[in-house]
């Protein structure tokens, strides 16, 4: 090898000996974080939505520095921060929800592997809100309490769950009915409120092909928006009614939707979880990905620490699982020798479920004078149990038969039931004497098509809240 080889290999080998130092150097600076300390400015923020302020004026409010931890160090230190919104955009006049998440230089500090920014760095929220607050209560509850009620009372979800469907409602909508999507009311000149007046007398005539959001779910695309105007008109009822919407949202989830949302756990965690994948599955926003982390955020820190606590009512649920519903002494599998089977409730046949009592996807049930804990992803919502000195706890139809399920009747009351045709005339009236409770079946005219059952004294006086069905 000739001198000038030699000189020009070692040259090579000095650089490369270089480089790597320097590559070394380079990941020795860079640092890991591995936690953060609280915000010292209280979160979340909120402005009315005429007063929503530009992005620069509402970012000089945010904190410049956070706290952080490093790897290896016990004591933080002050790590210079921007602040970015983690979905969508800020400008979007069509949001109601916004989250400020943190970012820094990532040549310097990194986060630690298994963790998430948008979920594990503290955030600002950001709440849009409308001025006139009468517009979102019905009797005395606010538009947030009847969503909560609705799924809870009449869809048989935990808490959970349910504030992880809020957190999705409150981002599209801000729980306004009536919502007509922000960015089209100047271009189609119509008020949440003069829009929704449109289309109900017919005449406004292109809602479903305009391509504007509306409603609690800001539904949009044509097929939808056909089938909640078809919904609405069919019972009578204004296209931006409440419950009606709500109705509408519980027959367009899928069934494993529904499925995923009865097995959610009871917790903060939980909370997440179902916000997540109801965004996902169900909403499916832009940034999907993004938006699900930010609405699973909303839903456990600003509606899970609300209702986590609250009272929720018993319900009857019927159980999926073929051919039956293990009922175990602990909320633990039976089949992996984790509890002790106390029973069975074989597919098809009803339990009376209790939220408050459960744990995790485990739910306390009732059936046939068994009580313990079945799997909540096996147990479908049927209807509210009402509660009191005697109770109606399910009742539907059966080929020609009605059927009541009365629990905790007091000695001499009897079960009364009254038949209706479709005009509301009175086809059938029967009674049937209680002991205690049971399984009341009774035998109705085919004209027949709606049934109200009744717990009475000796004096046909009501003992509770009557329960109904429709064939």
């Amino acid at each position: 090898m000739s001198n000038g080889w030699r000189r020009t290999l070692a040259l090579c080998c000095a650089v490369f000996v270089l480089l790597t130092v320097f590559a070394r150097a380079g990941t020795a600076r860079t640092r890991t974080i591995v936690g953060f300390d609280p915000l010292d400015k209280a979160s979340p923020l909120s402005f009315p939505r005429s007063d929503k302020p530009p992005l620069d004026e509402l970012t000089a409010l945010f904190p410049k520095t956070l706290r952080a931890y490093l790897d290896g160090e016990e004591t933080p230190v002050l790590l210079e921060v921007e602040w970015r919104c983690a979905a969508g955009e800020y400008e979007n006049p069509d949001c109601y929800y916004f989250q400020f998440s943190p970012v820094w230089d990532e040549t310097r500090f990194c986060l630690r592997e298994g963790t998430d920014r948008l979920r594990d760095a503290p955030y600002i929220s950001v709440f849009l809100t409308e001025e006139d607050g009468a517009a979102l209560m019905e009797g005395g509850q606010t538009n947030e309490q009847r969503v909560f009620a609705y799924l809870t009372q009449s869809m048989g979800l935990n808490a959970a769950a349910a504030c992880g469907v809020m957190a999705n409602v409150y981002a599209e909508s801000g729980f306004i009915p009536t919502n007509l999507q922000n960015s089209f009311e100047s271009k189609l000149g119509y008020t949440d409120a003069s829009y929704t007046a449109a289309v109900d007398d017919g005449s406004y005539t292109n809602f479903v092909r305009d391509g504007a959001g509306y409603g609690l779910c800001q539904w949009t695309y044509y097929s939808r928006k056909q089938a909640l105007l078809n919904f609405a008109r069919g019972r009578g009822e204004s296209v931006g009614d409440l419950t009606m919407q709500l109705d509408f949202m519980r027959g367009e989830m899928a069934s494993s939707l529904v499925r995923y949302l009865n097995g959610v756990e009871n917790s903060a965690d939980g909370a997440y979880q179902a916000a997540a994948y109801f965004c996902r599955e169900f909403e499916k926003p832009s940034d999907t990905e993004n938006a699900a982390k930010v609405r699973g955020n909303l839903a456990v820190n600003t509606f899970w620490p609300r209702y986590a606590g609250a009272d929720l009512p018993a319900y009857i649920g019927r159980v999926t699982a073929s051919p039956s519903l293990s009922i175990n002494d602990r909320p633990a599998a039976s089949s992996e020798g984790l509890s002790v089977r106390l029973g069975l409730i074989p597919k098809g046949e009803t339990c009376i479920v209790y939220p408050d009592r459960s744990e995790g996807i485990w739910r306390w049930v009732e059936y046939k004078g068994i009580h313990g804990y079945a799997h909540g992803g096996y147990i479908e919502y049927v209807r509210a149990a009402v509660t009191g000195a005697a109770a109606v706890a399910e009742l539907g139809f059966d080929g020609g038969d009605c059927l009541a399920w009365i629990t905790d009747a007091p000695d001499g009351a009897r079960a009364l039931l009254a038949g209706y045709d479709a005009y509301g005339r009175m086809l059938a009236l029967e009674t049937e004497e209680l002991s205690g409770g049971g399984i009341c079946r009774f035998t109705v005219p085919a004209g027949v098509r709606r049934v109200r059952v009744f717990v009475v004294d000796a004096d046909c006086a009501p003992l509770c809240a009557a329960a109904e069905a429709r064939r």
